[in-house]
């Protein structure tokens, strides 16, 4: 999908970019105390999936390029899902 020499760069802006957008959501639920919800969100994304990070590249063969990284249309409706999920935060969308 990427270029082996980016993958690396690419997988890691992704695993900040879910990490910021569960403590993000955390922020938005009116549950509980804050700090329990905001620690479990950066436990359970950020350091549980830290490891992906650790596997190793295998840099012999780049595959061909299928994916627009930079796709402004994907980064809105990536955007507008998220506002959704904050807005409900598993309550549902009620009438």
């Amino acid at each position: 999908m990427f270029p082996a020499r980016e993958a690396h760069g690419i997988a890691r802006m992704g695993w900040a970019a879910a990490t910021v957008s569960a403590a993000a959501a955390a922020l938005f639920y009116r549950g509980t105390p804050l700090w329990p919800d905001l620690h479990d969100a950066v436990l359970e994304i950020g350091l549980a999936s830290i490891a992906l990070l650790l596997i190793p590249r295998n840099s012999r063969q780049d595959p061909p390029s299928t994916a627009n990284a930079h796709s402004t249309l994907v980064i809105l409706l990536a955007l507008v899902v998220f506002a959704v999920f904050a807005a409900t935060l598993g309550r549902g969308v009620s009438s």
